[in-house]
């Protein structure tokens, strides 16, 4: 196919909602090493366990978002996430039991500062939960909310943590290692769930073919796609990257923006994770442009949508008729227009032929992506060439 007969359009989350969420994690680990280097309180080593285990959902966002998610760059991605897993675990389970063997003995210095960083956490890890959700925006709100939940458990850890420095501040340092203990704990609610994340690498083909399944049920509904090229999708954890290529009737080359809406919302809102979608979009001169003419009883042009219509199955490259058959709706009577426009679009009709065009009937019509031509003839086939001639001026 020419490559002017075909366009490639990219849907994604922005990068710098991931990245503004992986910086407030990274400088909150780092920051808190530092504090605890000051204060000795190990309140402050509570946020760098739960900062930890939030990096790792950016850890699978990123390579998705910039379409890095081949079988390589997926193994990476869990390979980086068990190592930040085991590091986080680690480190709270060893400090878990340095506290515990050590009689819970307290060693804060300068809770001032301690209560200073703690304090200016929650503030930093709130405008992260926020921005990343806006940054994400309203399409992305799953990704958004999936990414920023981590960086909300770190507010509640900061909470328990900053009891213990500020009973320090006015002179109860005894209780900072209790507290710390507590806190410490408080960090590890997101491990079970980063546990799951990284098994899920085992089942990652079941989900992917589960999300293949839903997408393809989806773009078997949309009458416009002629004909679904190929399908993919990749994941890493639950984000995804899917990629579609489809064909469609060069007459709609003018609704490019509309079509990808019709066939991306719908997706991103039912998956919820979809991080990436690449949609490659051909117009094909293999299919026939099929026209509807509603007629009557004798035969003629309807003035209006009857019970009876006749397809003409026109060839794209030479405007001819390639077939024709009737088509009819029963009980056309009992059954409102949109309906009868959605069985239209079900036979893939392109083009519908009307003596009488409202304004309803066409917005009817345009939300299924068929053209109302506007005939004066009474006969079908006088009809049909009115029908090709708006045909030809769509194609200039």
């Amino acid at each position: 196919m020419k490559e002017e007969n075909s366009k490639i359009y990219q849907i994604n989350v922005p990068i710098k909602a991931i990245l503004f969420g992986l910086t407030v994690c990274l400088v909150l680990i780092f920051s808190s090493i530092e504090v605890y280097s000051l204060t000795h309180t190990y309140n402050a080593l509570s946020i760098l366990i739960v900062s930890l285990f939030a990096v790792i959902n950016f850890i699978y966002a990123i390579p998705v978002q910039k379409g890095f998610t081949s079988n390589k760059g997926t193994l990476a991605s869990y390979i980086i996430a068990t190592a930040i897993l085991v590091l986080a675990m680690g480190t709270g389970i060893y400090l878990l039991y340095y506290i515990y063997t050590s009689n819970f003995k307290w060693t804060i210095q300068n809770p001032n500062i301690a209560i200073l960083f703690l304090f200016a956490t929650i503030i930093v890890a709130y405008l992260g939960n926020i921005f990343v959700e806006k940054w994400c925006g309203e399409e992305y709100w799953r990704v958004g909310r999936l990414l920023s939940e981590d960086i909300i458990t770190i507010i509640y850890t900061t909470a328990f943590a900053i009891i213990g420095p500020t009973l320090a501040f006015f002179g109860v340092k005894k209780l900072d290692s209790y507290l710390a203990f507590l806190a410490i704990l408080v960090s590890f609610i997101p491990a079970r769930g980063k546990i799951s994340s990284v098994l899920s690498i085992r089942k990652i083909k079941e989900f992917n073919e589960s999300i293949k399944t839903q997408v393809n049920n989806w773009l078997s509904k949309l009458p416009v796609v002629k004909s679904l090229i190929s399908l993919d999708v990749r994941s890493i954890w639950r984000f995804c990257h899917i990629s579609i290529r489809v064909s469609v009737s060069r007459l709609i080359k003018d609704r490019e923006s509309d079509l990808i809406d019709t066939i991306a919302i719908p997706i991103i809102d039912f998956i919820g994770t979809v991080e990436r979608m690449e949609i490659k979009v051909e117009y094909s001169e293999e299919h026939d442009i099929v026209v509807a003419i509603p007629v009557t009883d004798d035969k003629k042009v309807s003035e209006a949508l009857s019970d009876k219509f006749i397809l003409f199955n026109i060839g794209i490259n030479n405007l001819n008729v390639a077939s024709s058959e009737e088509f009819g709706v029963k009980e056309k009577s009992e059954i409102p227009d949109s309906i009868i426009i959605r069985r239209l679009a079900e036979k893939h009709v392109d083009v519908l032929c009307m003596r009488s065009v409202s304004d309803t009937l066409k917005n009817l019509a345009d939300g299924w992506f068929i053209i109302v031509a506007s005939v004066t003839s009474d006969d079908p086939n006088s009809a049909l060439n009115e029908a090709i001639d708006v045909i030809k001026s769509r194609l200039s």
